[in-house]
């Protein structure tokens, strides 16, 4: 009987935005272990259980992956950006 191919048990579709935040979470994750330079879009694609060209598809390289994730740790109080002339 022939092999066949099917997703590993873990894998679920998700909706755009939610698979977005995955990828994000598992790179946060990853970057807080190691420096940029060790780290590669490979191994988060890997960790967050999607194809390398799924992460450049919503994010187009490392270094955007990479302020994407800055972004999320980044707050800036209400009154601050009230004050912005």
């Amino acid at each position: 009987m022939p092999e066949t191919h099917s997703a590993p048990a873990t894998a679920r579709r998700l909706d755009p935005a939610a698979r977005r935040a995955q990828i994000i979470e598992c790179a946060a994750k990853i970057f807080e272990e190691r420096p940029y330079s060790d780290v590669s879009t490979t191994e988060i694609a890997a960790a967050a259980e999607v194809g390398r060209p799924l992460v450049n598809h919503y994010f187009g390289n490392k270094r955007e992956l990479y302020l994407e994730v800055v972004r999320r740790f980044v707050f800036v109080p209400a009154i601050a950006i009230e004050r912005i002339p």
